[in-house]
């Protein structure tokens, strides 16, 4: 319960923080509300029932509402504990908050707890005005795959997140694994157009993005309403990705840590 409670302070902090500037909340919301409706549009240039969304019920916009919302999701979760170790880097405090009884889980869940419930509440934005202003159908969605889709990933990209802060802390720069991963997510990993329709060659590199299985997999449970069975194939490459990456992030989070308090450097400018 003590690691519970040590991440509800953190939530509780940032959130004093975020409510000093509600136009930041307005603006967000705005973008949102702007950016489905155009996502609507381009869709119509889509011809229904094209071969490479035939897997998906050949409806794009769903489609794109579903990988702009999640991947948002992703880089959020991926970059949010980098980003609040960068600002404590920066403001000097960062010495300060590594004095905390807390492990290095508990400490990186804790930070990214704000930005991840607010990436989370966006997507739902997204989602929630595809359904109530273009009625995307969500009758046959899995809530079981949709959840552990969606467990797996966050996991891996907590996991990736690790290796940013690891980063953070060596080289006293801003993250930039988070932007890369974005980038090479929204080319290869299916966000804004199935995989299918990439060359060979781009289609082997992108089953190596760990987006490509989440969105695959997300996008059957949502919207062809696959059980278990037929998300196998996506879980169980996110599951090597777990197996792979959290051993991995963490060892070089302490690694850095390890280094940052040996060296002296845990805060300032590089």
């Amino acid at each position: 319960m003590g690691a519970v409670y040590q991440m509800l302070a953190f939530l509780r902090r940032d959130w004093r923080l975020a409510r000093s500037s509600t136009m930041g909340f307005a603006w967000q919301a705005a973008a949102i509300i702007f950016a489905t409706p155009t996502l609507y549009y381009l869709g119509r240039l889509v011809r229904p029932g094209a071969p490479s969304l035939a897997a998906y019920g050949g409806d794009y916009f769903t489609f794109a509402v579903l990988g702009i919302a999640f991947s948002g999701f992703f880089a959020s979760v991926m970059g949010a504990c980098a980003a609040a170790v960068r600002q404590e880097q920066v403001g000097g405090t960062l010495d300060v908050l590594l004095t905390v009884p807390a492990s290095l889980p508990t400490l990186a869940a804790g930070a990214s707890l704000w930005p991840v419930l607010l990436a989370a509440a966006q997507s739902l934005l997204y989602v929630g005005l595809g359904l109530t202003m273009f009625h995307i159908d969500l009758a046959n969605v899995n809530i079981l795959g949709v959840a552990v889709i969606i467990g797996l990933t966050t996991i891996v990209a907590g996991a990736l997140g690790l290796l940013a802060v690891a980063f953070v802390l060596l080289f006293r720069r801003a993250d930039p694994l988070t932007g890369i991963m974005v980038g090479v997510g929204a080319m290869l990993g299916g966000v804004f157009y199935p995989t299918e329709i990439l060359p060979a060659q781009a289609r082997l590199v992108a089953q190596f993005v760990p987006l490509t299985p989440a969105l695959h997999g997300l996008r059957l449970a949502i919207m062809r309403g696959a059980d278990l069975s037929r998300l196998a194939s996506s879980i169980a490459v996110l599951l090597v990705w777990c197996a792979v990456a959290v051993p991995a992030s963490l060892g070089a989070a302490r690694a850095a840590l390890l280094e940052a308090k040996r060296s002296g450097t845990a805060s300032g400018y590089g």
